[in-house]
């Protein structure tokens, strides 16, 4: 007995140390759980605040995207390309739509709804949402129409809209916007961030019941905006678009792009593409017409490479101007393929190559530069390598490596076959010739303000690569002369008023995966400078795929002299002096007036004084003339006015010293002030 009360003892105690543990653990336990929920806490209040806050803000808050306002896109002049203005959206909260089927009746009417919208609209009032777009961006008369009808359930917000007070004009460089404000193409896009408010979305609280009350941000209070002004000048804009559109329909060309550039500082002055779109309404348009085509768009450019190629020999010295070649009367066969001429040529100097526009006479040339030289001396002219213009979507074109040449293929690349180039990087090629010899990096916004109207940014001329030698720059550029010159291949490009040097191309299409040349397609081209003492502008024009001819002098020489001397006038470039006479019905009365083209730019001209009716009318600057002014004076001459837009003239074609006559037509386009 006494032996067992020991036994019982031990028992005990194990068993009361064996409790201990456990309590020990289950404490441990407690409380390392309580430091885990304490420490989580800490890191929700500390370190994840902005998430915790997100995800209780959705328990009381929505969010609706809205078209934010944008800043104003303006030409080189502060003329307004595009801006916008406020204007309601209409929407539903279905829960307190109290008669479905009739709020959509009262609605399809004044909406102009579409079958689908209709249906959609009725399914989405039915299930009761809390939110329900039912138009957005309408116009005030139709919101003021929509109000009066009193439905319940409806409410009205403030939206911003895009508007592009000229309609197509410059539509390919500006791009468009989307229903919520956002950049969809051209400068509108690259330029999103800066142009786009940051107010982009419409908060509703919901209250203690779920129902919303929104909390929109005023037009007028979203003022973080900046400004975009471009290189772009409006009238010259207008100029080489009126120009390049009736060229195009002219020659029955699928499409059409020509650009003008200041060749001293790589200023795009306007870049124009046909067809194009108006970005008021870009859901009519199919997308090829937003195309950019003067830098989305490579095409094999033909014989304005010869250029090029003769620029490249001069430089280096390997020919001289008065150097004679033997164009084998118009025929020369390499390995198994033969290079014609279009007309057989024998002994030609390298000037007259370039007049003639030889094939022969380029490929003799390369053949004394060589394969290396010529494919170095083209990369620095910009070939096969990016602009880095200030513009999404430019393509580099292509050049194949000098080392993957054969004897064939330095001969088609001497007169522009077998690589491709965009219009821009011609533009900027000839422009280096233009200026002494200088590579310019072509740009397009020349400055971009912030909210406060403080310049955040402004463009400066940059030289990318000095390519030529000036004096060799000065001696192509009057070899260039010879083409616009007799016997020449573009002397419907030759101006009586100012100097021209260019160069044309006529470049047959490639079938798009064959590899093979397409039978009767062509892409037509001139690309020159003028004045050529002193160059203001680089002009190119290309016309894709003419059916009314194809050679480049014929079709893109005229189209490059109508934008030339119409936007020189306008520039109020000096040309040569000129005497006129307006003439009056009865032959005693007229009067002689001599004048210098400059004289007509500038200032505005008052309107001629003549007795009886004005049979001829030497067309004076309209800039900043009102409408009846301007309806006044044409209708002296009994001409065909085309008025466009309303407030003052900010452009014209014909252009100023243009001499018009009783029944041929005269635009202005109109624009109201700032």
């Amino acid at each position: 007995m006494a032996q067992a009360q020991p036994s019982l003892a031990n028992q005990w105690m194990r068993r009361e140390k064996r409790m201990r543990v456990r309590l020990a653990i289950v404490a441990s336990t407690l409380l390392g759980g309580f430091v885990l929920v304490i420490g989580r806490g800490v890191y929700l209040q500390v370190k994840d605040n902005h998430n915790l806050e997100w995800v209780a803000s959705k328990q009381y808050r929505a969010v609706v995207p809205v078209a934010a306002r944008r800043g104003k896109i303006l030409d080189t002049n502060g003329k307004e390309l595009a801006v916008s203005m406020p204007v309601s959206s209409i929407y539903a909260d279905g829960r307190y739509v109290k008669d479905v089927n009739a709020a959509v009746n009262a609605l399809v009417g004044a909406l102009s709804l579409g079958v689908e919208e209709v249906r959609d609209l009725r399914s989405q009032l039915a299930a009761h949402k809390k939110f329900v777009w039912i138009k957005r961006k309408v116009d005030p008369e139709i919101a003021s129409q929509i109000k009066a009808m009193n439905i319940s359930g409806l409410r009205f917000v403030e939206e911003s809209k895009r508007v592009y007070p000229s309609g197509k004009l410059a539509s390919t460089v500006l791009g468009a916007v989307g229903m919520d404000s956002e950049g969809l193409a051209g400068i509108e896009m690259e330029y999103d961030k800066e142009l786009k408010s940051q107010h982009s979305k419409m908060y509703y609280q919901r209250d203690a019941r779920g129902r919303l009350i929104y909390t929109p941000v005023a037009f007028k209070d979203q003022s973080d905006v900046g400004n975009v002004e471009l290189t772009i000048d409006k009238t010259i804009q207008f100029i080489t678009e009126s120009a390049l559109d009736r060229a195009v329909v002219d020659s029955k060309s699928r499409s059409g792009v020509a650009i003008v550039m200041d060749p001293k500082t790589g200023a795009i002055l306007a870049m124009a593409s046909s067809p194009n779109f108006n970005p008021n309404e870009y859901s009519k348009y199919p997308l090829s017409t937003w195309r950019n085509r003067a830098l989305s768009d490579a095409y094999e450019p033909g014989s304005t490479f010869k250029v090029l190629t003769v620029a490249t020999a001069l430089d280096q010295s390997l020919v001289k101007p008065e150097q004679r070649f033997d164009c084998m009367n118009g025929a020369i066969a390499i390995g198994n393929a033969t290079i014609h001429d279009h007309d057989p040529y024998g002994m030609l100097s390298v000037k007259d190559i370039i007049k003639v526009s030889s094939n022969i006479g380029a490929y003799k040339i390369a053949q004394v530069i060589g394969r290396e030289r010529l494919y170095n001396s083209l990369y620095k002219f910009g070939i096969g390598q990016k602009t880095e213009i200030d513009f999404p979507g430019e393509v580099a074109g292509l050049i194949h490596p000098s080392a993957r040449w054969s004897p064939v293929e330095l001969a088609t690349v001497s007169f522009g076959q077998g690589v491709t180039a965009t219009p821009l990087q011609l533009a900027v090629a000839l422009s280096t010739i233009a200026n002494g010899g200088m590579r310019m990096k072509p740009y397009l916004v020349k400055r971009v303000e912030d909210a406060s109207g403080h310049e955040v940014f402004r463009a400066t001329p940059t030289v990318v690569d000095t390519v030529i030698k000036p004096e060799t720059a000065r001696l192509v550029l009057d070899i260039m002369k010879s083409v616009v010159g007799q016997g020449g291949t573009a002397k419907l490009a030759a101006s009586d008023e100012f100097s021209v040097a260019g160069k044309t191309g006529t470049a047959q299409k490639v079938m798009e995966g064959s590899g093979r040349y397409a039978a009767g397609k062509f892409f037509a081209s001139f690309v020159g400078v003028a004045p050529v003492e002193d160059p203001r502008v680089t002009i190119f024009v290309g016309l894709d795929e003419p059916q009314n001819g194809h050679f480049g002098g014929q079709l893109a020489g005229p189209v490059f002299l109508k934008i030339a001397e119409s936007s020189l006038h306008y520039m109020a470039v000096p040309g040569k002096s000129t005497s006129v006479v307006m003439k009056t019905a009865e032959p005693s009365e007229s009067k002689k007036i001599a004048l210098k083209k400059e004289a007509l730019t500038g200032v505005a001209i008052r309107p001629f004084k003549v007795e009886g009716r004005v049979s001829e009318l030497l067309l004076p600057d309209m800039t900043g003339w009102p409408v009846r002014r301007v309806v006044a004076m044409l209708r002296g001459v009994e001409a065909h006015a085309e008025l466009e837009g309303a407030g003052r003239a900010v452009a014209q074609v014909p252009m100023a010293g243009t001499i018009i006559k009783p029944g041929e037509k005269v635009t202005v386009r109109f624009a109201l002030p700032n």
